[in-house]
């Protein structure tokens, strides 16, 4: 099956879907910063919960390492590979 290519619109469409998304995690954080109370989190650890928000940070970090380690392991197999 041939994947269809990508029009203009829809790469206007998604552009505009991903810069809404990005002025309400904007709005968020600048509600954040109005709130009483201070924050001791990182920009880092905010945006970590707004994609995966279930995530443990022991859960990030060996997922952080798994993928790590499988990025080294193909980097490894294509410089040893021959043709």
């Amino acid at each position: 099956l041939k994947m269809p290519r990508p029009t203009l619109d829809g790469i206007k469409q998604a552009s505009v879907g991903a810069f809404e998304k990005a002025k309400l995690m904007v709005n968020r954080a600048e509600d954040d910063e109005v709130s009483e109370q201070p924050s001791e989190r990182s920009a880092l650890e905010e945006a970590a919960d707004l994609i995966c928000p279930e995530l443990t940070f022991q859960q990030r970090v060996i997922g952080f390492a798994s993928c790590f380690a499988l990025g080294c392991k193909c980097e490894f197999l294509v410089i040893f590979s021959t043709d």
